[in-house]
């Protein structure tokens, strides 16, 4: 049985890493060229209320109070105003208990509670009242895949840069970029960098997460207020147009969902879930020859996650679809050949191919020098003495 896949944004804040600037030529920000859209007249079918963003990160004069008193003490005077808005939040995250709900930056700091889109919100506040710029990148990690009802939720996963006032330029020197505070929670070595967002983009995961939560709860009018007021910020998303798909699903019937998903799909706003959701909608409805086509394109998507082809492979190896899974697998290597993980899952689909006993061996080796290993070292040596053993 097929279950709708939505996409959870979890906001990852690690007070950790400081990344300062040194010697390139970057000194402004990236440029973020605008991808293609949406038009309101695709998906804006239901009528909902515009929520003003900015109360998601409004702080009460206390709360503001409280953080600029900190900021702007005589005991801070010799330190970054960047490292001051690290140390207060590293203070708050020290009494934070982690919950997987969203909460605006208010609620999150008056309840110390939330979860780690909560804990981005305040980051941005913190750093709106600090006059200190803030970008926002996706990182490619291993997805946290959990139920929510009927629901299979993906959680996805974003860090932080806050960075440092102007700095005076020294034309004798040259720089790698700005100085800044990368703040990553629960930060893994498999982590892998992807792709900067804008604020606009940012700001509709808020509204997406919302969503997520009323649409698992049954509440589709709610989810609806939530996944409109997402896609009117970025309509340029799959995610957010794959929530909305569902949302419109319950509202507006299957075939109003599969309308959405295929104008997506003719203009290439594309990604995994949303054309595994589509597959689905189109098998409910009996469209089994589009079905097929769009299963077909699937392993065309551009999608820089690794960890989001060593899913789909993985679905595709416990079907014994083995030749389909491995396709998946080498996919996840030309994107992450560091990974152990890429090399393991390759092996484990030659071995069932059962016809390369030494092709299966390279692989594990490959997984075994591979620079970043999630697997014990001996684990990939009991395979290969097995191996041997034959």
């Amino acid at each position: 049985m097929n279950v709708p896949t939505l996409l959870r944004t979890s906001m990852f804040l690690l007070l950790a890493a400081c990344l300062c600037s040194c010697a390139n030529t970057e000194t402004t920000p990236v440029k973020i060229e605008k991808p293609i859209s949406l038009q309101p007249a695709d998906w804006n079918i239901t009528p909902f209320s515009k929520l003003s963003f900015e109360q998601a990160v409004k702080l009460s004069p206390e709360q503001e109070q409280h953080f600029l008193t900190f900021y702007n003490s005589t005991y801070n005077e010799g330190i970054a105003p960047h490292q001051r808005l690290y140390t207060y939040l590293s203070r708050f995250v020290d009494n934070f208990s982690y919950q997987n709900t969203t909460l605006s930056s208010n609620q999150a700091l008056t309840e110390k509670t939330g979860n780690c889109m909560s804990l981005a919100l305040v980051t941005t506040s913190l750093a709106k009242l600090a006059g200190l710029d803030i970008s926002y990148q996706v990182i490619n990690t291993a997805p946290v895949y959990y139920k929510q009802g009927e629901n299979v939720v993906v959680s996805q996963h974003i860090r932080t840069k806050v960075y440092a006032k102007d700095e005076p330029i020294d034309e004798d020197t040259i720089y790698f970029g700005r100085t800044h505070i990368i703040i990553d929670y629960y930060k893994n070595q498999v982590d892998l960098p992807g792709r900067k967002i804008a604020h606009d983009e940012f700001a509709s995961m808020y509204y997406a997460n919302l969503a997520a939560d009323a649409y698992a709860n049954k509440d589709f009018e709610l989810a609806n207020e939530y996944s409109s007021n997402a896609m009117f910020l970025f309509p340029s998303s799959a995610e957010n147009i794959n929530t909305h798909a569902l949302v419109l699903r319950r509202l507006q019937g299957l075939d109003n969902a599969i309308n959405l998903l295929d104008k997506s799909y003719q203009k290439g706003i594309t990604s995994l879930n949303l054309m595994s959701n589509y597959k689905s909608f189109l098998l409910a409805k009996g469209d089994k020859e589009k079905a097929t086509l769009i299963s077909n394109d699937i392993k065309n998507i551009t999608d820089d996650n690794p960890y989001q082809w060593l899913e789909l492979g993985d679905e595709l190896y416990k079907k014994g679809k083995y030749n389909e899974a491995l396709s998946y697998f080498e996919k996840a290597e030309a994107l992450a050949p560091y990974l152990d993980e890429v090399f393991l899952a390759q092996a484990k689909a030659i071995f069932k191919q059962g016809n390369n006993p030494q092709l299966v061996k390279q692989k594990l080796n490959a997984a075994l020098n591979a620079p970043i290993k999630v697997n014990e070292v001996n684990l990939y040596q009991a395979k290969l003495a097995a191996f041997e053993s034959h």
